[in-house]
């Protein structure tokens, strides 16, 4: 099977055809989350090329078919060159470019938007009707371009499948050396009045 596709991609590549199989790139994200209220939050992405063809499309919270998202993202902002674009009923992002593609090997910021979902909700799994029933909310798909005709077969073939995910864990943080610093001393009065009454 390798051997043939090595043969036929030799053969597009002579006539200037590029078969959709080697095209599709690969792509990670990470986001991060900032809380701008008692119910919304900003979320920024990442966008990192990790295959060897540019990404034009990067469609977040989604399968063909299918958007995850439970609230519809407002304020969605995109890098430049680029355009976003709200499907499925706004329960789906789809950012696109025609004119500056993420290189291969690049890493491309600027993809954000703001939301009442929460970072814990925003990393659960979807609970809606198929397809995409109990995916990660953040899968996401990555394109060269969109592919022509537009069907889910092509939307599925066309593209790569991978999961945007939080660059750290939601309700978790590191703590703050003042923060350790109180503990501690906390911990030390603690210890000390108990040797203090263990004596008298």
């Amino acid at each position: 099977m390798k051997i043939h596709q090595v043969l036929l991609a030799t053969a597009a590549s002579a006539l200037g055809v590029v078969p959709a199989w080697a095209t599709n790139p690969a792509a990670t994200a990470t986001y991060t989350d900032t809380q701008l209220s008692t119910t919304e939050w900003q979320y920024n992405i990442t966008l990192n090329n990790t295959g060897t063809v540019p990404i034009g499309v990067y469609w977040l919270s989604w399968v063909p078919g299918n958007g995850f998202l439970s609230a519809t993202p407002t304020n969605v902002m995109s890098p430049s060159g680029w355009m976003d674009k709200l499907s499925n009923n706004g329960a789906a992002i789809m950012w696109a470019t025609s004119s500056s593609p993420l290189a291969a090997g690049g890493m491309m910021t600027g993809f954000s938007f703001d939301s009442s979902e929460s970072p814990t909700q925003l990393a659960g799994t979807f609970k809606g009707m198929p397809p995409g029933t109990g995916e990660p909310i953040t899968t996401s798909y990555v394109y060269t371009k969109l592919p022509n005709p537009i069907t889910i077969q092509s939307l599925t073939t066309d593209g790569t499948k991978f999961v945007t995910t939080a660059a750290s864990t939601p309700g978790t943080g590191v703590p703050e050396p003042a923060t350790l610093g109180l503990l501690g001393l906390g911990l030390s009065g603690m210890f000390l009045s108990r040797r203090r009454v263990k004596k008298s």
